[in-house]
């Protein structure tokens, strides 16, 4: 800032052009002071156009996004016809929020310009078609194998998936057939990267979810032509398999209900959950709610073949699968499907099975994946778990302990002010129980709500820490143990390096505020931030 307000009355274009390659720096630290530097200092107005502050525009971080809005206005900088395929080599970068600040870029081009859709669609196909061709050796004219570097290319094809996702809204119609034979034919759902190919399923899912309705028969034709082809056994066949049968559930979602063709659908999604894919699990998942509002009869069939899979299914992956789709159907069925079918009962009695691990790993799955696919409509139920999880964390099994670890974070992540104030009573209560095991569930459960939502953390820290830490001197080792971890868990979510490094220090002086606090606010009050200032960061600190 110095520097630019010493320069300004005669900075050159070359120095301008320094400051504005800044704005796309992989370092959020780094955009923010050019963003910063260019906003208060250096008139832009010579300029009718520059893509990189196109793409500060839409930078992943709010903050900075904002400042670049306000020098694209007061500059009078405005989009051109082509700035849509201006952005398609920014797709190729290593650092993913380049690519993702591109494809917002991209798509909010073509808004502007929506006779460009189709070009920048085709544009990034061959993009794609180029960064996907194997990788083979090259030999030069003696026959000898070149010393190339054979790095796979897979940002770009990242960046590609991520700019189809953008545009789904704009997406022409009447491509979306060709585009779909494109995503199948050219294995564009099996990449061989992971990242890719998720990032590509995504896309077409939200592509047909918002286009299909204008031509369900064409697609539905060609996704079970795909699903009824001769299998050769490779895995890429799978994947593109996995693949479509999302896509045949995100389709099915324009049938009519009554359709009879909807129950097939539902049934080949419930059979792709014992895919070992949390990925296309979570997908599927996402398809069911509208198919099944469209078959609620058929729901208690698909309610119980859920909750036996859940239970007895001899595989991680299958049982995994059946929370995701028990959570998706329950979801397109109403909250009130948990009472009519008596989930949560047939649950709980998994859980105080003793001679099953499996049931009550089962059981927390599904207590996990209800609250995130849920949401805020399951706290309800969340204050009633209590004591299954407080109980589950003293399990003899390691699984069965971190999955009701997993099952309280996500329950825990989504309450409501109501919610910590009903819960945290019992919590708190638990720390004064004799019973060892249920002491060590207290403080375990207690470790849980360091993942609660940034406000209700900062209202819960200072009601949690202090007893908290007066466990740490208990008789049991078990039970010290479970204090420590949890007392660690609130310094994990901090990720701002400056609070990150007094975390030890804060956290005793909310344990014992007499004690210790002129300490830490001593210690504050040194330190010169230079970082990004995290939600969990500023819920620590206001807690004092």
């Amino acid at each position: 800032m110095d520097l630019c307000r010493c320069i300004a009355d005669s900075i050159t274009p070359e120095e301008i052009d320094i400051l504005i390659n800044g704005t796309i720096n992989p370092e959020v630290n780094v955009r923010a002071a050019c963003l910063q530097a260019l906003d208060a200092e250096i008139d832009l107005t010579d300029l009718d156009f520059s893509d990189k502050l196109w793409l500060a525009y839409h930078d992943d971080v709010e903050e900075n996004a904002e400042i670049a809005r306000t020098i694209w206005e007061e500059s009078g900088l405005h989009t051109k016809e082509d700035t849509a395929l201006k952005m398609i080599p920014y797709l190729e970068m290593e650092d993913k929020q380049t690519r993702s600040a591109a494809a917002k870029a991209l798509s909010d081009a073509v808004t502007q310009s929506p006779e460009m859709v189709s070009k920048v669609v085709e544009a990034l196909v061959v993009l794609y078609r180029e960064k996907a061709k194997p990788l083979l050796p090259q030999y030069d004219e003696y026959g000898m194998v070149k010393k190339l570097n054979t790095r796979d290319p897979w940002e770009a094809r990242s960046g590609v998936a991520l700019a189809l996702k953008a545009l789904a809204g704009l997406f022409d119609h009447n491509k979306l057939v060709e585009f779909s034979r494109f995503l199948i034919d050219e294995s564009a759902l099996a990449d061989r990267n992971s990242a890719v190919r998720e990032e590509m399923i995504d896309a077409a899912t939200v592509i047909i979810t918002a286009k299909g309705a204008t031509h369900v028969e064409e697609l539905m034709q060609i996704f079970e032509g795909t699903l009824e082809a001769p299998d050769d056994g490779s895995e890429v066949r799978d994947r593109i398999n996995e693949a479509v049968i999302i896509l045949y559930g995100a389709l099915g979602g324009h049938l009519g209900a009554g359709d009879a063709r909807i129950g097939k659908v539902v049934e080949r999604l419930l059979v792709t959950l014992s895919v070992p894919s949390e990925t296309v699990q979570y997908a599927v998942a996402e398809c069911l709610p509208p198919l099944i509002k469209a078959s609620r009869d058929k729901a208690p069939g698909y309610v119980q073949n859920m909750l036996d899979q859940l239970l007895t299914a001899k595989a991680y992956a299958e049982r995994r699968g059946a929370a995701y789709g028990l959570a998706g159907i329950i979801k397109g069925c109403g909250i009130s499907a948990l009472k009519d079918y008596r989930i949560i009962m047939s649950l709980k009695a998994a859980i105080e099975d003793k001679k099953s691990t499996s049931s009550r790993q089962g059981a927390l799955f599904a207590f996990e994946l209800l609250s995130l696919i849920l949401g805020r409509v399951f706290e309800p139920y969340v204050i009633q778990i209590l004591p299954l999880l407080l109980s589950s964390f003293g399990d003899p099994v390691i699984d069965v302990r971190e999955a009701c670890s997993d099952a309280a974070k996500v329950c825990f992540s989504s309450l409501s002010s109501y919610g910590v104030k009903v819960i945290l009573p019992d919590l708190l209560e638990g720390l004064d129980d004799p019973a060892w095991r249920s002491k060590k569930g207290a403080c375990e459960t207690l470790g849980a709500m360091a993942y609660l939502a940034p406000h209700q953390l900062a209202i819960s820290l200072p009601d949690i820490i202090p007893p908290l830490t007066t466990v740490l001197n208990d008789s049991h080792k078990e039970v010290r143990a479970a204090a420590n971890r949890s007392l660690k868990k609130f310094g994990e979510v901090i990720s701002n390096p400056e609070i990150k490094a007094l975390t030890s220090v804060l956290l005793k002086a909310l344990s014992d505020p007499t004690k210790y606090t002129d300490d830490a606010l001593d210690q504050l009050l040194k330190v010169s931030f230079v970082h990004y200032l995290d939600s969990p960061s500023l819920a620590l600190v206001r807690s004092f």
